[in-house]
């Protein structure tokens, strides 16, 4: 993990610089400058680790290596056209897979990273919160989902300008490099709906005592989807309820309720993102349902690394913005200390350059 840790420190240090340009680059083109090239710099140790990891990540060999040599031999193993295409041009320049997946590791990095800079009212915790919730190391698992993922996250900015052109455009393509980006279209119009505590409780309730129905309607409605319907049938049929990541998600949604009710001026960046953390939460909830809902809701949980910054800058009590931050960092870390550290669901350890393969 000290790989890792040096990468997370050298980024935050630079983030840090960006932060204290951002405020100015709008009035100085200098300045501007600064802000983007400490962006950049930021940007690089994650690049860089990504990059040139070689055969680091729990899903490297089992389906990306094997998938990447069997589309080389004509069989479409992997479901997604978009991606299945870069790994068939990769095929034909080479036949050693690294190159295709550390092009989508860049991809991925500079997708996020752009998200990141653009977006976000507090870089370095969007980037602390994006490592300590476990999202960059899946990003070295779920390689295609996570750059549908980066490519959302870096839409978002077109969500709240309206441009529903560009929206819909990025995540058309997410969606053919992982099926799961077609959620994304729905929650385009969840964007200026009201959320207050009122309903996200009223709603988060119902859905926990309607939980036997719901779960009903959904693997109803997961049979007409392929990303879902594949897994009825097999031993992946239905998921066990995940614990951890449940009571995880759960307490976030109720540290965005409480900020609602704690700062109740509108704010429909965070009242959407507040929306997009309760859905996840339900899905979480339906995994035992319908095996792959835990995905899905990570999918909807990765804004997370923008409404914590918002809620932290929101924050007028200097203790409360000491401690609900490192509450959550505390919450996180022990998450994936108990799934890296304990289980090794990521596979990221021991880390591996591809200089010494």
């Amino acid at each position: 993990m000290l790989i890792y840790f040096i990468m997370l420190g050298t980024s935050l240090f630079f983030a840090c610089y960006a932060q204290r340009a951002k405020p100015y680059i709008q009035r100085n083109g200098a300045i501007r400058r600064s802000y983007y090239a400490f962006c950049a710099l930021a940007a690089l140790p994650f690049v860089f680790v990504t990059t040139f990891r070689y055969r680091v990540g729990k899903d490297w060999v089992y389906i990306y290596e094997t998938g990447y040599i069997a589309i080389r031999h004509g069989i479409e193993m992997i479901p997604d056209p978009g991606f299945r295409l870069i790994f068939r041009i990769f095929g034909k320049i080479t036949a050693e897979p690294y190159w295709a997946i550390a092009f989508v590791g860049l991809m991925t990095m500079i997708f996020f990273f752009m998200a990141f800079c653009r977006q976000s009212v507090l870089l370095p915790a969007t980037i602390l919160f994006f490592f300590v919730s476990g999202a960059y190391f899946e990003s070295l698992n779920a390689i295609r989902q996570m750059l549908a993922m980066s490519m959302f996250l870096y839409s978002v900015r077109y969500l709240k300008a309206r441009d529903w052109k560009r929206y819909f455009l990025i995540n058309l393509i997410g969606a053919t490099l992982h099926q799961s980006s077609v959620m994304y279209f729905p929650v385009y119009f969840l964007y200026g709906i009201r959320a207050t505590p009122r309903r996200c409780l009223t709603i988060l309730l119902a859905s926990l005592v309607a939980f036997p129905a719901i779960g009903i309607l959904l693997r109803a409605a997961a049979q007409f989807i392929p990303r879902f319907s594949r897994y009825f049938g097999t031993i992946f049929d239905s998921g066990e309820f995940s614990q951890i990541p449940f009571f995880v998600s759960l307490a976030m949604t109720l540290v965005h309720i409480f900020y609602l009710g704690r700062f109740p001026e509108r704010d429909k960046d965070f009242e959407w993102m507040t929306w997009m953390v309760l859905i996840g939460t339900v899905f979480i909830l339906n995994n035992s349902v319908v095996s792959g809902f835990l995905r899905a809701a990570e999918g909807l949980n990765i804004v997370q690394v923008f409404s914590i910054p918002i809620m932290i800058r929101k924050e007028t009590d200097d203790r409360m913005r000491v401690l609900i931050p490192a509450g959550l960092v505390a919450m996180f870390a022990a998450q994936m200390i108990i799934i890296q550290g304990l289980d090794g669901s990521y596979g990221v350890t021991p880390f591996q350059w591809v200089f010494f393969k």
